[in-house]
Parts: structure tokens; sequence; C-alpha cells
């Protein structure tokens, strides 16, 4: 998998960089293609439901998994949910700016829209959920 790390541009641009090494294009051709209105990437982060449905037009599939089972509210630990399942994978966490998320490829390689370089799942930590993608047609 050929990933090239591209930097948020924004304050709250850390899911439009992560569309944008999945889809190997700019930041701003993926914020071209976002409502204006809605402030993507300067005033609000983009959720994982909306990743989903950005995606959804360029034929993948998004899941959410969360630590917290929703059946029995039980806290699972981290080896139970957190793993690297699609072929791409956007992981939440929250560090000492707030929310933000990273990308985890399934061969263990972080790209940090944040960061320089490369890192490791255990450069990490205060995980709030896992959001895997798979290809399943282009659509676009």
């Amino acid at each position: 998998m050929n990933i090239k790390l591209v930097k948020q541009e924004e304050p709250y641009g850390c899911v439009i960089a992560c569309i944008a090494m999945i889809l190997g294009k700019s930041y701003q051709e993926i914020k071209n293609e976002l409502p204006p209105n809605r402030g993507y990437g300067n005033k609000n982060g983009m959720i994982s439901q909306d990743m989903i449905s950005f995606l959804w037009q360029y034929g993948y599939i998004g899941l959410e998994f969360y630590k917290c089972e929703s059946h029995s509210q039980r806290m699972m630990e981290l080896n139970e949910w957190l793993k690297p399942v699609g072929v791409f994978n956007k992981v939440s966490i929250y560090n000492e700016y707030g929310p933000h998320a990273i990308l985890w490829l399934p061969d263990g390689k972080i790209f940090d829209p944040n960061r320089e370089g490369i890192h490791s799942i255990n450069d990490y930590g205060n995980f709030q959920s896992l959001t895997a993608f798979w290809k399943l047609r282009t659509l676009k």
C-alpha cells in the first residue's frame, strides 16, 4: 500500500487529511469537494459518519468500532476492539488539543496528519473509536 502523508492544513482538518491520504489526493482537493457552509477543517471537524458518507461515493464502506459494548455498556480491553481490520483504519484519539484522527494501515504503520514521519499505535493513547474501511468498487 503506497500511502503518502498528507498534513492537515487547518486546526480541525485531520479527517480531511486522512481522506486525502486514502484517496491519493491533496488536502485542498478534498476540501474543495466538501460543502463550504459546513466549515469543515477551519472551525468544525468531521466525525466518523461524515467520513463514512464521503468515502461511500468513492466505493468504500466503513464500519465504526467503539471501546464500549453498546448492548452491555462493558468497557472492552484494547486488544478486544483496537485492531487494524480494514484496508484503511481511522483511529480517533484524544490528545492535548482535543479529538484527533490518525490513519492506521494493516501493516501497523500510523500516518498522523499532525506529525511528520511514520508512527506506531504504541505512540498513542486515549483511544476513542476505530473506523475501518474496505474498498467495494468504484462509484465515482
